[in-house]
């Protein structure tokens, strides 16, 4: 059996690719694609209800409910669904009732309208939540849905053992399947009465003709026979008039006998107007028969001149006339009224009236604009979603509904007609075609939904993947008829899938060759909720194996980082914002790696901080060539402070001489003094001896700690007292270079944080390298060096060294800092980078400019003033 395409509804339920990580926005479009499934769901529920009437056609009110109650049971999974139709002559009640397929021995109709029967009569109880279960043990959630106004129609039940039974979805299914249900009921019990009443008064108008000829002839012989038939007729016409009440179906007789029927006409002046029929045109029965021109005013104007046209013609063509038109009542009430008249001819044949019946389809109109808008509704959300609905009759193969998006969608134009299922078979993939066949059939044969996924072929060769739903619709028998579904063009999403798979697949190769990992995890929980594949690898862990937990990804935290790091954590939450951390991981075999992690708080509508999201950096190269060239810039300020004490040799020698001369006099002084028994002028001597001994030592010592190689060491400093040691050592050859030093030392400049040998390397140089400036000055200008110290606001120390020598020029002012550029003859060019690089790493700045108030330049850098830990 060839299958066509149109066979298929589609769902936007189908899962979406599984095992997908990625970082925020992936977690969003997650939420948005769940959402949009469960709209798509409701929306497809929605279309195969409201598709339901146009298999009712013709049918019976039982055929109706018992359709829509297999629908039912198999969309919303309920444990029964029952009805109650009320009958229009008084009668007993059709009772309904639909179980799962799976249930043995159900119970009757009746039994469970007798159990139900408290909230189902004229003044029925309050509805409860949870009722007694009618067809097993425990309690049901029951849903009634009324059938037209104050139950008119009759009353549907839904039952489910479901604890989250009705859902807010099932409720607007149930509630929109009760509104089609209601409005095909009331269609085909407004037709079935039509046609009764219509039966009905031509029998009873015949009756009454034979009657009333019957009655005439006996008139004098049969007296009492004639009083027995009055009050038959009597009978009949409260019989008639209460049946046209009921099926609001007036009756009337019409005098055409002079011809041609003019609106003023008293020779076509009604004479027969049921109580009925003058109630539909807003008259009161009871003050008699209103006269034409009173019936034709209130036609509606716009009805008025085509509906007495119609009738005129009929007159003239002595033929049956049927017409539809509008009233417009007294209060401004607009009914519309179908109105039959047949016509009468005496023994001779001459025309004489005109009878006939009007009935008021006011509702039955109402009913079909409602399936009208209903319908164009329906056919606008196909259109908008590329959704289209169809039927399949089983056992003919035929298609009975396709909607216009249902051929737009395999490239047909709708305005042309369904085409044939061979047609629409040819436009599947053939790559496609045997696997769609075989999921129809094996689903026809298990009397089951199907749901699949396959591809069709345009014309112009466009390729479109389409997405079909179908399910199976059982008559009142439980024999299975026919199909019902919908295809969904998912052509986008699967375009955005397959991009989506390529960018993951993008990002985790640039990831693993940047050494970069994402990661995710919410704040409440503490659980990782995305862990990409570079992730598990920083941390040792196998990517192909299930995603470690956060315990396991804490243990591989170097135990000495992880207090810090997860202290920066928790304070980045507790303060909502971006955290940045450095820390090292212990891999199973001990390798040590060093990791920069940078995380993103992310919040809910409602502004609540739900998870955090980030990068975690592999660093260990970076850091292990930091470690290289902190290693080599101390080495090689190591080999600057030594070369500058080689220079200031002659210096340092004149500096360790001064002490060394003054105590050999002082030795020697001694010595006389103790040869003339003076001992107090000889322990002085002594003193003098010991303190410039000290004073020898003290010189040595800076010298030494200057040229010993140690690793770099910050601690709490006086930054005036550096620079008064510096300027100890610079002394000789201030004094050699006829120097005048001139300090201005702050007095409220606070301790620094921060290595004494490397902050005196830098001074050392700006004052040697003003001293040297300062040797090609003339003689006849003053030689000055100053040397400040000042706190600047409450954040740092500035320390500036100003001379009097010929300056910068601007274009050396720009490069004086760069790598082996130097202004002097013998100068290799680091001592200024080395002492930026220094100033740096402590975290301030270094300068030059030109000295504003003195010819020569002024070299400065802040120290940034460091709270210090009680």
């Amino acid at each position: 059996m060839i299958v066509p395409p149109g066979r298929f509804r589609v769902s936007a339920r189908s899962s979406a690719a599984g095992n997908q990580h990625d970082l925020s926005q992936d977690g969003e479009m997650k939420q948005t694609i769940d959402e949009i499934r469960r709209l798509r769901g409701c929306i497809n529920d929605l279309i195969s209800v409201q598709a339901l009437p146009a298999m009712w056609t013709g049918q019976e009110p039982a055929q109706i409910v018992s359709t829509l109650l297999d629908v039912l049971i198999g969309m919303l999974r309920l444990d029964f669904a029952y009805a109650r139709l009320k009958d229009p002559d008084g009668e007993s009640p059709i009772e309904l009732l639909r179980l799962p397929q799976s249930r043995n021995l159900p119970p009757s109709p009746q039994a469970i309208g007798h159990v139900l029967q408290p909230w189902l009569g004229d003044a029925p109880q309050k509805w409860p939540l949870l009722v007694q279960n009618p067809i097993g043990d425990g309690d049901v959630s029951i849903v009634p849905l009324r059938l037209g106004l104050r139950d008119k129609i009759g009353v549907i039940v839904a039952g489910s053992q479901r604890a989250d039974f009705p859902g807010e979805t099932e409720r607007l299914l149930l509630s929109v399947a009760a509104n089609q249900a209601a409005i095909g009921l009331q269609e085909a019990r407004l037709l079935s009465e039509q046609k009764r009443a219509a039966e009905e008064l031509d029998q009873r108008i015949a009756e009454r003709t034979s009657e009333l000829l019957a009655a005439n002839e006996q008139l004098e012989k049969e007296i009492a026979e004639r009083e027995r038939a009055e009050q038959k007729l009597r009978r009949s016409e409260a019989y008639l008039a209460e049946a046209q009440r009921l099926t609001h179906t007036g009756s009337f007789a019409r005098n055409v006998a002079a011809g041609k029927l003019t609106h003023s006409s008293a020779e076509h002046s009604l004479t027969h107007s049921s109580e009925e029929h003058s109630r539909l045109f807003g008259f009161d029965p009871q003050r008699g028969i209103p006269s034409s021109e009173e019936f034709r005013q209130r036609i509606h104007p716009e009805d008025r001149d085509s509906a007495l046209e119609k009738f005129e013609r009929a007159v003239a063509e002595r033929t049956d006339v049927e017409v539809d038109f509008r009233t417009v009542l007294p209060d401004g009430t607009i009914k519309n009224l179908h109105a039959i008249s047949h016509p009468v001819v005496n023994t001779a044949g001459d025309l004489v009236e005109y009878v006939g019946t009007v009935m008021d389809v006011t509702e039955r109109k109402q009913a079909e604009e409602a399936l009208r808008r209903s319908e164009a509704y329906l056919t606008e959300a196909q259109r908008l979603t590329h959704t289209g609905s169809w039927v399949q009759n089983v056992a003919t193969g035929e298609r009975t509904h396709s909607s216009e998006e249902f051929c737009r969608l395999y490239g047909f134009d709708p305005e042309r007609g369904v085409p044939s299922d061979q047609e629409f078979r040819q436009r599947i993939h053939r790559d496609d075609v045997d696997r769609v066949v075989e999921a129809y059939e094996r689903a026809v044969r298990e009397r089951t939904d199907f749901e699949m996924d396959y591809r069709i072929v345009l014309p112009d060769g466009t390729i479109k993947f389409l997405h079909a739903i179908g399910h199976p619709v059982f008559n009142a028998a439980g024999d299975l008829v026919e199909y019902i579904g919908i295809n969904l063009d998912v052509t986008e999403r699967k375009q955005a899938e397959e991009t989506l798979q390529r960018s993951e697949a993008y990002l985790a190769e640039a990831q693993r060759l940047t050494h970069t990992a994402s990661w995710a995890r919410k704040v409440a929980t503490e659980e990782i909720t995305h862990s990409s594949e570079e992730h598990a690898r920083l941390y040792g862990f196998d990517p192909k194996k299930e995603a470690p937990s956060f315990k396991a990804m804490y243990q591989r935290v170097h135990p000495e980082d992880r207090d810090s790091a997860f202290e920066t954590y928790d304070r980045a939450v507790g303060e909502r914002t971006d955290f940045e951390v450095d820390f090292r991981t212990v891999l199973p075999d001990n390798t040590i790696k060093y990791l920069h992690a940078i995380g993103h708080p992310v919040f809910n509508a409602g502004g609540d901080l739900v998870e955090y999201m980030g990068t975690v950096m592999d660093v260990t190269e970076r850091k292990r060539a930091e470690e290289a060239l902190q290693k080599a810039q101390a080495e090689l300020a190591h080999v600057t402070r030594v070369a500058t004490l080689g220079e200031m040799t002659a210096s340092i020698s004149h500096e360790i001489n001064q002490p060394l001369g003054a105590m050999v006099n002082n030795a020697n002084a001694c010595l006389r003094w103790l040869a003339a028994s003076k001992l107090e002028e000889a322990r002085q001597s002594a003193m003098l001896i010991a303190a410039d001994g000290y004073r020898a030592g003290e010189i040595i010592a800076r010298i030494r700690a200057l040229a010993q190689k140690a690793p770099p060491r910050k601690d709490w400093l006086n930054i005036n007292e550096a620079i008064h040691e510096v300027i100890a050592l610079a002394r000789s050859e201030l004094q050699g270079n006829h120097v005048s030093l001139k300090t201005r030392l702050g007095r409220d400049v606070p301790p620094i944080l921060g290595d004494r040998i490397q902050l005196q390397q830098v001074m050392l140089n700006l004052m040697m390298n003003a001293i040297e400036a300062m040797r090609g000055v003339d003689e006849s200008v003053p030689r000055e060096l100053w040397v400040d110290s000042e706190k600047v606001e409450s954040t740092n120390v500035l320390i500036a060294v100003r001379d009097s020598g010929p300056g910068v020029d601007a274009e050396s002012l720009d490069r004086l800092f760069d790598t082996f550029y130097t202004t002097k003859p013998e100068g290799l060019g680091m001592g200024l980078p080395i002492s930026r690089s220094i100033i740096e790493a402590h975290g301030g700045r270094l300068w030059a400019t030109a000295n504003a108030s003195h010819a020569g330049a002024v070299f400065q850098f802040t120290l940034p003033i460091t709270e210090r830990a009680s």
